[in-house]
């Protein structure tokens, strides 16, 4: 089922990412995160998220954390950390994306 404008547009949104709640989703548009919430029954006109995520037009792949207060990301910035991941902790620090244990490089899989 397609979403109705404002979520949709006559652009091109992709990635739709929904909150944990279901009230809340970022879709990507224009080469940037948006983010549109659900009232009772619409959704609202989406807008777009601050610099701290959209800094440059190159990120991709957004993703909630399980509580819903922090967005993890990435981003190619042109330089040697270019695809690492970012995160957005919109309402403060919490202790989320879990540490990677001690070797676990991700190598061989």
């Amino acid at each position: 089922m397609r979403l109705p404008e404002p979520v949709n547009s006559e652009g091109a949104e992709r990635f739709p990412r929904p909150g944990s709640d279901g009230n809340r989703l970022i879709v990507m548009a224009d080469g940037s995160f948006y983010e549109s919430r659900k009232a009772k029954t619409d959704w609202s006109p989406r807008v777009k998220l601050p610099a701290e995520v959209n800094a440059d037009a190159h990120e991709i792949g957004a993703v909630f954390s399980p509580s819903g207060r922090s967005l993890l990301f990435s981003r190619d910035t042109k330089a040697p950390d270019s695809g690492e991941f970012f995160v957005w902790y919109e309402h403060g620090a919490e202790s989320w994306p879990p540490d990677c244990p001690p070797g676990a490089s991700g190598a061989g899989r």
